[in-house]
């Protein structure tokens, strides 16, 4: 398995290689899905500059993705390799091969197991957050998703929870 990177300054190359590699993982999994070699997809494409912010995370802070973070995935420290493993639904993966493909998760990179409906992962988010906030642990508790969480009932929840 991969580790998180180590932290040091990162360039707009590094960040575009980010892209490129998110944006040809994708790609591959589409042409596997057309040829039936797979039995699932969901794109991250147009989602790849959010793995920027990774690189500003330190290795104890938590990540709650959603479906398409696949650049944040890879800026976490995950291989592409480690993904496809996933999306095959290897025992090797993440997850033991009982998750779908686009469903990440990491126990080595702090990443929760996305959840399908994606506002769910919001309140388990501030749980961690607050977790933390009561042991004294500087840490941060990041949750990814999409346009159409904000209009869930766990979107609202996760808001007033958060400000308190």
């Amino acid at each position: 398995m991969s580790v998180i990177p180590a932290k040091k300054s990162y360039n707009k190359l590094d960040y575009l290689k980010l892209m490129m590699l998110s944006r040809e993982g994708d790609r591959r999994e589409g042409i596997l899905l057309r040829q039936s070699k797979g039995w699932f997809q969901v794109s991250g494409m147009g989602h790849e500059a959010l793995g920027a912010f990774c690189y500003a995370l330190e290795a104890d802070d938590y990540l709650f993705p959603y479906y398409r973070d696949r650049a944040i995935m890879l800026a976490r420290g995950l291989s592409n390799y480690e993904l496809a493993l996933a999306y095959f639904a290897k025992r090797s993966s993440g997850s033991g091969g009982r998750q779908m493909p686009g469903h990440y998760s990491s126990r080595e990179h702090n990443v929760f197991s996305v959840c399908t409906p994606t506002g769910g992962s919001l309140i388990p988010a501030c749980g961690a957050a607050w977790a933390m906030k009561l042991n004294g642990k500087p840490n941060l508790a990041i949750a990814s998703v999409g346009d159409a969480a904000s209009r869930q009932g766990e979107f609202y929840e996760a808001l007033a929870f958060a400000q308190q």
